[in-house]
């Protein structure tokens, strides 16, 4: 038999793991036979999903409530998945019939025949007796695969969309260990949730193991922060509002980056270790002012940058280390500033304190430490260490100029044309100097 009706599937482990309770759905419920075992499966059909959900319920049913069957109301509590399906709005004389097959598949030992008495005593008691009664129970096609369908790919398009179809469906196909082998199962590889107004990215995502895109543009996104997808390769973020990109990301497999029209100011250090993989970074129409000194060091697999429609004045000398094939740079206030002596800008003491002196002699000799041997307060700061040109390490006490580097050398196509409208191939990078010594040997040079 098959009637529509109401359906939540009410998942106790969704509830525990902080999830939002599932929406009811109006969808298509059948009972179906499998040839082979004789065993009775309900099956759900939403017109939403790849494919229809399959339940057993032969020997899998702990509980039926029917209390409110005359309002089109009743539930059933399975073994294994433990769900409990709530069918709301149904008509109830359907409601009733497909109750008491349920029964009859749970407790009696000949089911094919309990079905031929239902069955003839629906059409005794029909007002036509001669008419044909349907199938109450169809047989399942011998073809019918064992395995229910995974559902790889999951768009989301809208917010109203994400609560009713997104939610339901994560509530419903939560991975759980069991030994039924037609539970299903969410192994999402792709996910894409647009213009859904999302401030922060839910839980659930992270639930997926195998997930290697994931498209999250066009929300409302403030920082990015706890993320860890350890087999991600594609992530796009654009069209957001992050200002701020947190320590705690672990994304080692990701190979495209997209943080385009964002709030960004400031690409760190953190930022440049935890994307150190990625092979492709889009972070054009930002408010980015400056990149770490170290941007070129870590990110050595990087052949594809955009960053047009920025605030950047120059960039770290690291940059000089890259190879990429394309680059872009356009519209950014780079500035072509000779030099300037850092050292009586921001410390006015004319040698390097002893701090400094200790810390450049641990980074230079490569001395290895860690939290047994030295505090974190300076553990930290021996990461904030700087290369000189010279290859030696300086910290606070430093000079500090600009020249001006050939982007032939770096990139195979470049497009570069400043805020003002200047083209060229001489890009600004930033140099600092850890010695006197160094400052008078390259302040002569305008350009490397």
């Amino acid at each position: 038999m098959k009637f529509e009706a109401h359906l939540e599937v009410i998942n106790p482990l969704a509830s525990k793991k902080g999830y939002r309770k599932s929406m009811s759905i109006l969808c298509q419920i059948s009972l179906a036979k499998d040839p082979n075992s004789s065993k009775c499966y309900l099956i759900v059909n939403d017109n939403k999903k790849p494919s229809p959900d399959k339940y057993r319920i032969s020997d899998n049913v702990d509980k039926i409530y029917c209390k409110f069957v005359h309002e089109g109301k009743a539930s059933i509590v399975l073994k294994e998945p433990n769900f409990t399906l709530a069918i709301q709005k149904a008509n109830v004389n359907q409601l009733k019939v497909f109750l008491k097959i349920v029964h009859i598949a749970t407790t009696s030992n000949d089911f094919s025949q309990e079905l031929d008495k239902i069955k003839s005593k629906l059409q005794a008691e029909s007002s036509c007796p001669g008419r044909c009664i349907k199938p109450l129970v169809k047989e399942m096609p011998s073809t019918t695969p064992q395995f229910k369908k995974t559902i790889t790919s999951l768009v989301i398009k809208s917010r109203d969309e994400y609560l009713s179809n997104y939610r339901a469906i994560i509530s419903q196909n939560m991975m759980i260990k069991t030994s039924i082998s037609t539970i299903p199962t969410l192994n999402l590889l792709k996910l894409v949730i647009n213009n859904c107004g999302l401030k922060t990215i839910d839980t659930s995502v992270f639930e997926f193991t195998q997930l290697n895109h994931l498209d999250m543009s066009n929300n409302k996104l403030s920082i990015l922060d706890n993320f860890k997808l350890g087999t991600l390769v594609e992530l796009n973020l654009s069209q957001n509002q992050i200002t701020n990109i947190g320590h705690n990301i672990y994304v080692p497999k990701l190979i495209n980056l997209d943080l385009s029209h964002n709030q960004l100011e400031y690409l760190d250090q953190n930022f440049c270790i935890n994307f150190r993989s990625v092979a492709k970074l889009r972070i054009n129409n930002n408010k980015i002012r400056a990149v770490s000194n170290k941007f070129g060091d870590y990110m050595q697999h990087l052949k594809y940058l955009y960053a047009n429609n920025n605030h950047l004045v120059n960039l770290p000398f690291s940059f000089s280390h890259l190879r990429m094939d394309t680059i872009e740079l356009n519209d950014n206030p780079f500035e072509f500033l000779i030099f300037s002596n850092n050292k009586t800008d921001k410390n006015e003491a004319s040698f390097p304190s002893l701090v400094e002196l200790c810390a450049r002699n641990v980074v230079n000799k490569k001395i290895k430490y860690g939290l047994g041997d030295i505090p974190k307060t300076l553990i930290d700061f021996l990461d904030t260490h700087i290369d000189c040109v010279c290859g030696l390490s300086c910290f606070n006490y430093n000079f500090r100029l600009t020249v001006m580097f050939d982007l032939n050398r770096i990139a195979k196509s470049f497009s570069y044309i400043t805020i003002n409208g200047v083209s060229d191939n001489q890009l600004p990078l930033k140099v600092y100097l850890c010695s006197c010594k160094c400052y008078m040997k390259y302040s002569k040079f305008r350009s490397v």
